[in-house]
């Protein structure tokens, strides 16, 4: 993971889901690479999709907005998506839009630092606009005047969704933004406090044997004992699979982690110079360029470094401090990203948005799970005046209200999607 972002994403395609072609009904919108200079005329081919089976003369737009990773027709294709479910509900005409930088959606010919001036997530919020303001004047969707647009999202994309309707209210009319970290911060330490309540919630036993593996890796490490870690068997430049219990039961837990995974992947970093120098490369390469991206948005934007600061002495150890995290941003891209320029980047976006406390948007609900490590980061409290609905949902994870639904569902992820269905009916349809 890079920046905590798994391999494809934060709200991945599901490994055992296989559509018939993920790749067909790609559409282009020509989008300007520069918002903010009048002078840039410039443009880039933003990839989208849509779905009109649902649409009636009307009826509102939902649009998904993509995130850190490529996008394809997944989400306006399969109709047992939740957001899918609604569209039908409320014959919405559906849309996906791809974020710029990632996937195919390339402003630039490569993924150098220069290059990289134009990521940000005010640039792609612009995007939205542009893409929301394209889509009312296209005449193969006939859409109404005052269509409502009802933006969707999860995780980082959801961050974006709600943001949609703070700063562009003349143009979205609603949001529902999953999993959303709203709230930016360098030194995220709280992550790992909600893996650890999670573990011990769960299995305290799988907790406690977590704990004793990583105590051992940390006195191994300490003592000289695995210094060098390329001589334990089937051990290679970014996984190592054989240990020794405790270790034994770290490697299970770490592997299980990975599978949770929609990607399935089972590779893990352990070679900290291959990791640097991978993400160095800039070439336009699907696998390293959006996990490139994202950490460079972690380092200009949002920080959500992942450290073991919280506590030293108890469950993680002292094993990665957020300089540990920091220190790569200048490694990876310029030597002017420095601590003191993520930390000021990571206020502008907090004034920016407003983080959790002082967000200011409207008729927006926020799903989060509690079993989710990210959600000490989103809208938790209700505002009834300004109409923002978090909905709390126990025992479910990052993003999980957006997928389909199943039977081993918990009661409260069922209840969640209710209320989100009843709350946009409530505002899309006023009595």
């Amino acid at each position: 993971m890079v920046g905590g972002r798994p391999a494809n994403g934060f709200k991945p395609i599901p490994k055992d889901y296989k559509p018939l072609n993920l790749d067909e009904d790609t559409h282009v919108f020509d989008n300007r690479i520069d918002h903010f200079n009048d002078f840039n005329k410039n443009t880039f081919e933003q990839n989208y999709w849509f779905n009109s089976d649902n649409y009636k003369p009307g009826g509102p737009s939902f649009l998904m907005l993509g995130g850190e990773s490529r996008q394809n027709n997944f989400w306006t294709a399969v109709p047992d998506l939740e957001w899918a479910k609604l569209a039908s509900q409320q014959n919405a005409i559906m849309f996906n839009l791809e974020h710029r930088y990632y996937g195919e959606s390339n402003p630039t010919p490569d993924m150098s630092t220069g290059n990289l001036r134009y990521l940000s997530s005010r640039q792609a919020l612009a995007d939205v606009a542009a893409f929301i303001k394209a889509m009312n004047t296209d005449s193969r969707f006939n859409l109404t005047d005052n269509v409502k647009w009802v933006t969707f999202g999860g995780s980082y994309s959801g961050s974006l969704a709600v943001w949609m309707r703070e700063l562009y209210p003349e143009l979205v009319y609603a949001a529902v933004g999953s999993s959303a970290p709203v709230n930016a911060v360098v030194d995220f330490y709280q992550y790992l406090d909600g893996i650890q309540a999670t573990l011990t919630s769960y299995n305290p036993l799988c907790a406690s044997d977590l704990s004793a593996g990583l105590a051992q890796v940390s006195d191994g490490i300490n003592n000289g004992e695995f210094r060098n870690v390329q001589s334990v068997e089937n051990a290679c430049a970014f996984h190592l699979r054989k240990s020794s219990t405790p270790l034994k039961n770290l490697q299970d837990v770490v592997f299980w982690f990975r599978t949770l995974q929609f990607d399935g992947g089972s590779c893990v970093y352990n070679n900290y110079t291959d990791y640097i120098q991978n993400l160095q490369q800039t070439v336009l390469d699907e696998d390293v360029s959006d996990a490139r991206a994202w950490l460079y948005q972690c380092c200009t934007e949002f920080g959500f470094f992942q450290s073991t600061d919280a506590d030293a002495t108890k469950f993680w150890g002292n094993v990665m401090d957020v300089n540990f995290n920091t220190q790569q941003c200048a490694q990876i891209f310029v030597p002017t990203i420095t601590n003191a320029s993520i930390y000021n980047n990571v206020k502008k976006t907090n004034t920016h948005y407003g983080g959790a406390s002082k967000f200011r948007g409207t008729r927006v609900i926020t799903p989060n799970g509690s079993w989710d490590p990210w959600n000490t980061l989103g809208l938790l409290t209700p505002s009834k005046n300004n109409q923002v609905l978090p909905v709390p949902m126990t025992g479910t994870c990052h993003c999980e209200d957006m997928y389909m639904s199943g039977e081993s569902d918990p009661q409260s992820l069922v209840d969640g999607r209710n209320l989100i269905a009843t709350t946009l009916n409530e505002w899309l349809n006023p009595a």
